[in-house]
């Protein structure tokens, strides 16, 4: 059996509801720019997968926890970027990791650690 590290980003935008509220059209209008023009691009550029899109998330998987974060950093930097222009309502891209290392033997529960368990929680 072949063992693979797999990372899954979930991303959306901060704050979209209100902002579907004030301009819908514009919106979404901004959210297919940005995924054409910057979250597309970039995932592809660093190795991801976009796995599945729900309206402004999106869960992207990646082999490499360097791409995923890298990718996440230059989406954000971006995106920012785009938001200094004259438009300032203009989308926020926040993303959370998570990634779980090949383990060839099953430990019991007691005995797992993951990506979100600290180490004050023992």
């Amino acid at each position: 059996m072949q063992h693979k590290l797999t990372v899954i980003v979930s991303a959306d935008v901060v704050g979209y509801s209100a902002l579907l509220e004030r301009d819908e059209a514009g919106t979404l209008q901004k959210l297919k720019a940005n995924r054409t023009t910057i979250f597309d691009p970039r995932v592809a550029a660093h190795g991801g997968r976009i796995v599945k899109l729900m309206g402004d998330g999106a869960l992207v998987e990646f082999g490499s926890v360097v791409a995923a974060v890298r990718c996440m950093y230059e989406i954000q930097e971006a995106t920012e970027a785009e938001r200094a222009g004259p438009d300032s309502a203009l989308l926020r891209r926040r993303a959370a990791l998570r990634f779980r290392a090949p383990c060839a033997i099953r430990l019991p529960a007691r005995f797992r650690w993951n990506s979100t368990t600290s180490a004050n929680t023992r």
